[in-house]
């Protein structure tokens, strides 16, 4: 019934920018934003605050929620209050930025409802913000998407079975009003068949912690050859113009044609770079073992 369900759902769900934009950013898949028209300042917010996620932009975060925590809640301004998906996306933003999380606790304390599912959301957005991830009243679907997006081990594990069997087997699960909570537990689905899969989840989150350490010194490592290439250059030409004046009319020559094919001359450059980039890749084996340019 799940995949029927799963199918069904996300045919319906393309229709609506929103939960499609949504679904996509917690299966951290590359997003397309810029063809988004949203429909309200409140939606501005929303794809400002998923762009700068997305891009790991502190700044562009901060400034965003340094505007939007100065709203009142007011009851002329306050259906935003119950937008999970905004919510949601803002807690992940707060903890992944390592955020002041006063104003956003104050808030979640506001979600005043009489709804059960509604009552289970706000403890676990509650808890997460606290880091209290174990408690049993969690809704553990949003707990494990929420770790699974910050790259940290699925916990508690004695909680994965359970809500694995909770899912595929009540069909009820998917029949509730919330698209938030529908996507949210479709995404938990995978997640969990994944770790299942897997030996060692820890192990497999630390390897990915690695990947991103590993990038970013195959990037430091190619800038510094790259500068070394361009020194080098820079001292050849020093060197052949200061040894023999009679090649001066060569130099300007030189000269004249970079002046004229200068952006041409940058982006031979750039190409370079990307060459050397992918170079230091093949000798350290990335591109054998996962054949696949970086």
């Amino acid at each position: 019934m799940v995949p029927i369900i799963r199918s069904e759902y996300i045919n319906r769900n393309e229709g609506n920018w929103k939960t499609k934009l949504f679904n996509e950013f917690i299966q951290e898949k590359k997003l397309v934003i810029n063809n988004v028209e949203s429909h309200s300042p409140i939606d501005d917010i929303f794809i400002n605050i998923i762009k700068s996620i997305e891009e790991n932009n502190s700044t562009k975060f901060n400034f965003v929620y340094s505007e939007f925590s100065k709203r009142k809640l007011s009851d002329d301004d306050c259906a935003w209050l119950y937008d999970d998906f905004l919510l949601f996306v803002l807690i992940i933003g707060i903890y992944k930025f390592e955020i002041d999380k006063s104003w956003m606790l104050y808030v979640i304390g506001k979600r005043v409802s009489t709804n059960n599912e509604i009552k289970q959301v706000n403890t676990s957005f509650n808890n997460i913000l606290i880091e209290n991830y174990n408690s049993k009243d969690n809704l553990f679907e949003l707990i494990f998407v929420f770790q699974e997006i910050n790259n940290f081990p699925i916990m508690p594990i004695e909680e994965i079975n359970p809500l694995y069997r909770r899912l595929v087997s009540d069909n009820t699960l998917f029949e509730t009003r919330s698209d938030f909570l529908k996507i949210v537990r479709l995404r938990s689905i995978d997640i969990i068949i994944l770790k299942k899969e897997l030996p060692n989840s820890i192990e497999i989150t630390r390897l990915k912690q690695f990947k991103i350490i590993f990038f970013n010194r195959i990037n430091l490592v190619s800038k510094i050859v790259y500068a070394l290439l361009v020194i080098c250059l820079i001292y050849c030409i020093y060197m052949f113009y200061s040894k023999s004046k009679s090649n001066q009319d060569i130099i300007n020559t030189i000269s004249a044609i970079s002046g004229i094919i200068g952006l041409g001359l940058i982006l031979f450059m750039k190409w370079i770079s990307k060459q050397i980039r992918s170079l230091i890749l093949l000798v350290f084996g990335y591109s054998k073992v996962f054949k696949e340019k970086r």
